[in-house]
């Protein structure tokens, strides 16, 4: 069976044909993209879903969050083999075992951290396979639990210690706040990605880490061909992920950046089910 895609963005109208029957594994992004804004599992989305695991279809969470912050979600949503976590640093399979992982030396952690303190903005500290980090608490903290449903470990010492190894740094903060900082941290940490996952979330991640290249790593793993491969994302975040992936989709909430790099533009939002339309038209035929 066969389907024609046809997607609109400032670019001419692109026609491309997808055999519905080879997609084999699909990586779903989170927040904004699965979950409603209310940080919900609809119905219909978590319904195609299991029609797709029905078929045999891998399914895997995507996610910048780090893997305590993906466990209220997984609960809800179900775990297959795999999940990626902290935006590709980290892939864990189904009993929470790292089976990869990629992350910033404690030198580079101590220095970027050492940056952002002089620039006076909030910031989280993920070590591989616990809790998040944070110097002090304050409404960023409370913030991200709430979203996140998970709790971080107050380390006064964060910002000056030089023993942390951590999959990711975030940072929290005024979207035009962290736009001249993202370009900043960009030009003192070369080939390090810093990239929005959300408009008042900026990630640093390991040089080479993205979600694209962990799709790739766990494609080789379960001996899938990355052609059979679906991503679903809305932010720059998921970009890599978007334009790895054999087909690239994303709900119709998504950033301009990732709608011009996506095969397919959901006519609905992530507060719509964009996931289950995209699942329903390309995978379950429906």
């Amino acid at each position: 069976m066969y389907s024609v895609i046809y997607f609109i963005c400032e670019k001419l109208p692109i026609t491309k044909e997808i055999n519905m029957k080879k997609i084999k594994l699909i990586a779903i992004d989170l927040d904004e993209t699965l979950l409603t804004t209310d940080k919900r599992v609809q119905e219909d989305d978590l319904a195609a879903l299991n029609k797709a695991r029905e078929k045999g279809v891998v399914i895997v969470f995507s996610s910048g969050r780090h893997l305590d912050g993906m466990k209220p979600i997984l609960g809800v949503a179900g775990k297959d083999a795999y999940c990626i976590s902290s935006a590709g640093a980290v892939i864990t399979d189904s009993s929470d075992k790292v089976v990869f992982s990629s992350c910033i030396a404690p030198e580079k952690v101590h220095s970027i951290l050492s940056f952002i303190k002089e620039k006076g903005f909030y910031a989280q500290g993920y070590p591989p396979a616990q809790k998040f980090l944070y110097a002090e608490r304050c409404d960023w903290t409370d913030i991200y639990e709430e979203k996140c449903k998970c709790t971080g470990i107050c380390r006064p010492d964060m910002f000056e210690a030089e023993d942390i190894e951590s999959s990711k740094i975030l940072i929290l903060g005024d979207p035009e706040a962290l736009k001249p900082l993202q370009k900043e941290l960009r030009d003192m940490y070369p080939g390090h990605p810093v990239v929005f996952s959300q408009p008042t979330h900026l990630e640093i991640l390991q040089k080479g880490v993205s979600k694209g290249d962990s799709l790739e790593i766990l494609c080789d793993m379960l001996g899938i061909d990355i052609s059979e491969t679906m991503g679903i994302g809305d932010s720059e975040v998921d970009l890599p992920l978007i334009q790895t992936a054999g087909i690239g989709a994303c709900p119709a909430n998504s950033m301009e950046i990732i709608k011009k790099n996506s095969d397919y533009i959901s006519p609905l939002t992530n507060n719509e089910c964009a996931v289950a339309e995209i699942l329903n038209r390309f995978v379950l035929g429906e």
